[in-house]
């Protein structure tokens, strides 16, 4: 008689021969559910990442043209107050906290009929969503405490009467 091997031993009641080691490599419930929760954190953090990168830059061009139109308004007003070119950096950087600007201007004459303002605006930036991502052996990395000045200058040339 000729006994084929099914890969079953009837007497343990239909399981794969190597007991529950063998189970649990063959198995594939619960697989898509492991790699969701490993793949997950990776891509919340590269979404966070394009985010705050996406901020940032949009931030540098809003204080680049507050401190432009600044600029401007210094150029044909060459009488103008310190803070009258403040306020027009507040105002014209729109959707940034204006307690957080820092502006510096400066005149300067270059020869008998001409002179110059330069104006640097400084923005202390700072992450919108401040997280705290734990590594193991109990390092981690504390983006609630990233913060950065994003500064812009410029200089232009005055129209004097």
């Amino acid at each position: 008689m000729i006994v084929e091997n099914t890969g079953f031993n009837n007497n343990r009641g239909g399981r794969a021969p190597g007991g529950i080691l063998m189970r649990f490599i063959r198995a594939r419930r619960g697989a898509v559910a492991v790699e969701f929760a490993l793949g997950l954190p990776i891509f919340l953090f590269m979404v966070y990442g394009i985010f705050e990168f996406g901020r940032v830059f949009w931030t540098q061009n809003t204080m680049e043209f507050a401190v432009e139109e600044a600029a401007r308004y210094t150029m044909v007003n060459p009488n103008a107050s310190n803070s009258a070119i403040i306020q027009i950096v507040q105002d014209k950087a729109v959707g940034l906290d204006v307690t957080r600007i820092a502006v510096t201007i400066s005149f300067e004459v270059i020869g008998n009929d001409r002179s110059a303002v330069s104006i640097v605006g400084t923005y202390n930036y700072a992450p919108m969503i401040p997280i705290v991502i734990p590594f193991s052996g109990g390092a981690s990395a504390d983006f609630t405490k990233l913060e950065m000045d994003i500064v812009t200058s410029t200089r232009m040339l005055l129209i004097l009467p």
